[in-house]
């Protein structure tokens, strides 16, 4: 059985230690204000554990958890305060940290290009979708399915191609 990595341990120590000076009443910690760390602290340990065991899968859910943790301390520290109808309009932020996190996946090893596929369809739609919030971009973001045509065209095309090259 595989030993875990320190990282996770140095996580629930730091914690801890937050949390006990809280009680103790050296520090002042609001659960409405703290709670964002969590994810970001799971994401982050689950980088600190790729960096152990270089498995690339660990990037998706690393990126995926910290920046939501991010998104959430963002939205919690907003001047308007903390409102859970704000995720229907930026919704958009998840599939594109899904993208961002299969992009790190293919960075660790661009021999591999089996994370590009999903990277790309993750980043165009949550960009597109995120860039449909922009005004600029609104008249733009009724073509984006656009992009999905062209990329299944040359999905179909190289497999058109690349079959007959095979055949002779």
């Amino acid at each position: 059985m595989r030993r875990p990595s320190n990282g996770f341990g140095l996580v629930l120590v730091l914690v801890g230690t937050l949390l006990l000076m809280n009680n103790l009443g050296y520090i002042r910690l609001h659960w409405g204000q703290v709670w964002p760390a969590f994810p970001l602290v799971f994401g982050l340990s689950l980088f600190l554990q790729f960096l152990h065991d270089w498995d690339r899968g660990i990037l998706v859910p690393a990126t995926l958890f910290s920046g939501a943790g991010i998104f959430f301390y963002y939205l919690v520290n907003s001047p308007t305060g903390f409102n859970w109808g704000a995720l229907a309009e930026w919704w958009p932020i998840f599939p594109l940290l899904l993208g961002v996190g299969f992009i790190l996946g293919y960075l660790a090893d661009p021999r591999d290009t089996g994370f590009l596929i999903p990277a790309a369809i993750f980043v165009l739609f949550g960009g597109l979708s995120l860039a449909g919030k922009v005004d600029g971009f609104r008249f733009y973001a009724k073509y984006w399915p656009l992009l999905l045509i062209l990329f299944g065209l040359v999905m179909i095309l190289t497999n058109i191609f690349l079959g007959k090259r095979g055949k002779g």
